[in-house]
């Protein structure tokens, strides 16, 4: 196998993310240490279930990808996903599920 695209879903099996990659368990590393992006919170509370589909070259797995971004809208992909994001105070922010937002907003009230 020389590449997957990989599917990342919540406890609930809601589409959070897909992405292509040569080597999947770095890339949830990456995934599950960054605290930068916007994405970072959200993936690294909700992921609960990485699927892989292999493909046999990484531009196969890119051009796989691209596809399923703009036919399965996951809620974390920004490329290629225009109906999940918005402009809040300039910044891009994905619309997030909701109980993930009920949950942002209980912990904001306490």
């Amino acid at each position: 196998m020389s590449a997957v695209v990989y599917r990342v879903f919540d406890a609930n099996g809601a589409l959070l993310y897909i992405g292509s990659t040569r080597d999947l368990e770095a890339r949830k590393a990456i995934h599950m240490a960054d605290h930068k992006s916007a994405i970072a919170f959200p993936m690294q509370m909700c992921a609960d279930r990485w699927e892989a589909e292999p493909h046999p070259t990484y531009e196969a797995a890119k051009a796989a990808e691209v596809a399923a971004i703009k036919a399965e809208a996951p809620y974390l992909n920004r490329q290629h996903n225009p109906t999940r994001w918005r402009r809040i105070n300039g910044q891009w922010a994905p619309l997030l599920p909701p109980y993930v937002m009920a949950w942002r907003t209980e912990q904001a009230a306490s």
